[in-house]
């Protein structure tokens, strides 16, 4: 090439350096079509002609009409490999020369959107993103004491050494977790712990069945596997040992906690059933829902003795019921299911996790249906991004529409545009 076309190069490559072909960001004079950077380029060129230095004289007084290129110049079309500018977008695969990316082609790959103003970004690619629903985590709390083997009116059906069988709590109970567990396994992380564990007030610090989906058969062929219910009712200890277990666990999902039982705490010193642990346990159930992970209370067969207990432990963790009992009492199986499908329902996650994190994250249009939902980093009403991992939560009345029975399609998109 002869020196104005080396000249010319080297300046294409120099403005092509500086100038912004990835993200959003706002063009510099070098991310104009290509056509028009030549001129200003070959228009600079001429305005300085008149200073160029004169071509060097050959050995024969002549001037050469050509400068002789080395062996390992590239093509004058082509940007060497330490100028070549990729930007964020995706380039083909046939775009890419080896070590150098052919300049006009990634012009063109480059998608131009116009920012909020109405100018064109160039180097901008609206993202769409694919969005996963994130299925709660819950851990049911089951109360397995001696009482629990009665029937649920408190009778021992005269079958004292054995329990009630069929019949007892315990049966009516573990009947409509199999029940819900079998048909929300596939969107809801369920999860096992049961107390007393060994001994009269014996807690472990293990649960019986981690949360995860599709986890109905391990929850059963547990439950199936423990002697008839007896010991005391360390409810404190098995609420701590729960929550413990669910705040170490990785990822967004919303977590909650389950809790079945039928009667007042007990076991304050770890060791004996006479010693009441009532206040203690309503304490403890108010740190774990403000820890995030909110406590639904179920009040199993007739309650004897500790209904006010059951009530204060239902406000402090976050999802009383709203009714005169406060928590939720059931005693058939058929009314155990319905209470389980409630909370079932009203645990539907508002968590979507993202296939990938988008490029500007600020720039994220977030739509239910037709309807673009206001982003709100106060989580009262709207939406916000997390970035570990990537996923867009919903809060108030937008969570709640997605709860509803008939919930609305949520889709995101990364826009070119300010927000």
């Amino acid at each position: 090439m002869d020196s104005a076309d080396t000249s010319l190069f080297l300046r294409m490559s120099l403005l092509l350096t500086l100038g912004s072909l990835s993200g959003c960001s706002s063009p510099g004079p070098s991310a104009r079509n290509p056509d028009a950077l030549a001129r200003e380029v070959e228009a600079s060129d001429d305005a300085g002609a008149g200073d160029a230095e004169p071509s060097p004289a050959a050995s024969d007084g002549s001037t050469p009409d050509t400068v002789s290129a080395p062996d390992d110049a590239v093509d004058a079309n082509v940007a060497p490999a330490d100028v070549a500018i990729v930007p964020d977008v995706a380039i083909a695969a046939d775009l890419v020369n080896e070590d150098a990316i052919v300049v006009q082609d990634v012009l063109d790959a480059v998608q131009d959107v116009p920012d909020a103003s109405g100018d064109v970004i160039e180097g901008c690619a609206s993202q769409p993103l694919t969005l996963g629903k994130v299925p709660p985590d819950i851990l049911m709390i089951l109360d397995r004491s001696g009482s629990m083997a009665l029937l649920p009116d408190g009778s021992s059906c005269g079958r004292a050494s054995t329990g009630c069988g069929p019949l007892s709590k315990w049966a009516q109970v573990t009947q409509a977790v199999h029940e819900v567990v079998t048909a929300t396994a596939s969107t809801i992380r369920w999860g096992l712990k049961l107390f007393p564990d060994a001994n009269t007030c014996g807690v472990n610090d293990q649960v019986a069945v981690d949360v995860s989906l599709d986890n109905a058969a391990a929850i059963d062929a547990f439950i199936q596997a423990q002697p008839p219910p007896g010991g005391s009712t360390p409810t404190r200890a098995a609420l701590r040992s729960g929550a413990n277990h669910l705040s170490n666990l990785p990822g967004l999902n919303a977590r909650y906690i389950v809790l079945a039982t039928d009667g007042l705490p007990n076991c304050a010193d770890g060791i004996s059933a006479s010693v009441p642990d009532a206040d203690e346990t309503i304490q403890a159930v108010q740190n774990i829902a403000q820890a995030n992970i909110p406590v639904f209370v179920i009040g199993v067969g007739t309650i004897v003795e500790g209904e006010d207990t059951l009530r204060a432990m239902a406000r402090a963790g976050g999802e009383a019921e709203a009714t005169a009992t406060v928590y939720f009492p059931a005693s058939t199986t058929s009314e155990l299911v319905k209470v389980l499908s409630t909370i079932s329902a009203a645990t539907t996650s508002c968590a979507f996790g993202l296939d990938a994190a988008p490029v500007r994250p600020d720039n994220l249009v977030v739509k239910a249906g037709t309807a673009t939902i206001p982003r709100d980093p106060t989580h009262q009403n709207g939406w916000d991004y997390s970035g570990g991992p990537a996923s867009i939560q919903l809060f108030g009345s937008w969570c709640n529409d997605i709860q509803s029975g008939t919930p609305p399609k949520v889709t995101a998109a990364m826009s070119c545009q300010d927000s």
